[in-house]
């Protein structure tokens, strides 16, 4: 049903009182600030609220699960659907998962800012899960073992002894990264993401031990992209770069090459190098492409 702003107030604003809503803590942190709280933000908890309302009364919904955040909006809609129904319905918050400086994980890991996570598969490969826990810095990742895992305190304890004693290990991250990925994913994902990890950052020869079979299905549960790399016998890698939006010209390519590019793990640094599927070509017809930490799978 269209409902216009005038109609949406006139319905869900008598409702709500404005002592209530400037009374909420989160609204109350947020005035406290020198930006304040503009009308948009403050009045988003009418909408999440006429959100819960429309949920009850179609699909009988009668509870809401959010972030800590969300405890006011959430409030807001318990309340709403009482005044509107008469009935009672029920709202449920979690702790936050939070990084080392406070911001909220999901929207942003990895070192990919606007970058989200999903849990579904279709939407964040599991590879791109695995990595993201897996580059999160040492006391983010050293929190998120403590809330996420299923361990005792004295296995927290020695995660935390080993992962300070050695930190190039990476302990907690490799810990943190294989458990989420197994209960979000399975078994089977989980292998695959840690193989294509050793693929793409200690030895893609890896890829020649496997099966054609195992690497077509390896390959598509990557984010990857299609260039159909035979056709592009004679090419620049410098080309390939900008192809694959690695670079947005030539000499952005150059700089690139000559500072941090590695093909199949290993070093190039001549911006006129060809490429050469004798050289360049995985089995599978795949190249992996790495520039810093970031690393593309082409096929």
């Amino acid at each position: 049903k269209q409902l216009n702003i005038v109609e949406f107030f006139s319905q869900v604003g008598t409702a709500m009182r404005l002592s209530v809503m400037l009374g909420k803590n989160s609204v109350k942190r947020r005035l406290l600030l020198p930006n304040g709280l503009n009308f948009q933000e403050f009045s988003y908890q009418a909408f999440q609220a006429y959100d819960f309302l429309q949920l009850y009364k179609r699909h009988n919904c009668t509870a809401q699960l959010g972030g800590a955040d969300q405890w006011g909006n959430i409030t807001a809609g318990c309340d709403l659907v009482r005044k509107v129904t008469g009935q009672t319905v029920f709202g449920l918050t979690t702790t936050l998962l939070v990084d080392s400086k406070g911001n909220k994980l999901g929207k942003s890991m990895g070192g990919h800012p606007g970058t989200t996570l999903w849990l579904t598969a279709s939407k964040t490969a599991p590879y791109t899960l695995y990595q993201s826990l897996l580059n999160l810095d040492d006391p983010t990742s050293l929190d998120l073992v403590k809330q996420l895992l299923p361990c005792t305190m004295t296995q927290m304890r020695l995660t935390e002894r080993e992962h300070l004693t050695n930190p190039g290990e990476r302990v907690a991250q490799k810990q943190l990264a294989a458990e989420v990925t197994r209960v979000v994913h399975g078994d089977e994902e989980l292998r695959k993401a840690e193989l294509a990890t050793r693929i793409a950052f200690d030895d893609p020869s890896h890829l020649n031990e496997m099966e054609g079979s195992s690497i077509s299905e390896l390959i598509h549960s990557l984010p990857h992209t299609k260039l159909l790399l035979r056709e592009q016998v004679g090419n620049l890698w410098t080309e390939l770069l900008v192809e694959i939006g690695h670079a947005a010209t030539q000499d952005k390519a150059c700089n690139i090459v000559s500072q941090s590019l590695k093909i199949n793990g290993s070093r190039v640094s001549n911006p006129d190098r060809l490429f050469d599927p004798q050289q360049d070509l995985l089995k599978g017809d795949l190249s992996v492409v790495r520039i810093g930490k970031s690393v593309t799978f082409i096929s």
